[in-house]
């Protein structure tokens, strides 16, 4: 009996942490636009995101030094999956989005994330939603939708526009499949790892695809290395 106190006590904190995890990195999430709205006073979308990713991935690359799990075939193509999606291709159009419209209304957007995950979920992962779920789960995209179709597009150049609502909403369905693959995998492997891996896998992709759209990096680090010419 007190084998199954201990045990219950530790699986009630461990969901308290989970949920503070998740919570956290929504807060974070709707931040990174105001500092991403900042940054287009002097890059584009493809500037700004390759370099939020870069410089993300130097902090992290340490962490496979440490983490030499290797992944099954099977396993490295889902990986492979969920970088592309979750890396270029969500925060491009998310960024795009972003250049379109407020921080306020992007941010805002971003709460249907939970929402689509939930039904997700509940669609190919198989899990349980009680009726006060579901009431809120068809609640809440309802603030969203009203937010985006009644966007008018405003006189001001950094006003709110229908299409960048749009496009931020797009990209919370690029997040929900990322998600939905990486569950999978961190069922079989180190969280940590599987999120390491992808960023860093989506960055490069994301660099490749910059550099072959529009060179930029070569040129922005040359004006970062001679400021004065």
């Amino acid at each position: 009996m007190r084998n199954g106190l201990v045990a219950s006590t530790g699986q009630r904190h461990g969901t308290i942490w989970a949920n503070l995890a998740l919570a956290s990195a929504g807060c974070l999430w709707g931040t990174g636009f105001l500092f991403g709205k900042i940054a287009f006073r002097e890059m584009n979308v493809s500037e700004n995101v390759t370099f939020r990713f870069i410089s993300a991935c130097v902090i992290l690359v340490p962490i496979l030094l440490t983490k030499r799990r290797v992944f099954e075939r099977r396993d490295f193509w889902l990986l492979l999956t969920a970088s592309v999606i979750g890396v270029p291709l969500q925060f491009l159009i998310q960024f795009k989005g972003l250049h379109l419209t407020t921080v306020s209304h992007a941010s805002l957007i971003v709460g249907i994330l939970p929402v689509l995950v939930a039904l997700t979920s509940v669609l190919f992962l198989h899990e349980q939603l009680n009726i006060l779920d579901w009431m809120v789960l068809l609640l809440s995209p309802t603030g969203v939708l009203v937010i985006a179709l009644a966007t008018e597009k405003s006189a001001q150049r950094s006003g709110p526009t229908l299409a960048g609502d749009l496009l931020v909403l797009l990209s919370m369905f690029a997040a929900t499949g990322m998600i939905l693959l990486t569950k999978h995998l961190t069922a079989k492997y180190d969280a940590l790892q599987v999120t390491t891996w992808m960023l860093v896998i989506g960055t490069v992709l994301l660099v490749l695809w910059t550099e072959l759209s529009h060179p930029v990096l070569a040129a922005e680090l040359q004006a970062w290395k001679f400021p004065g010419k």
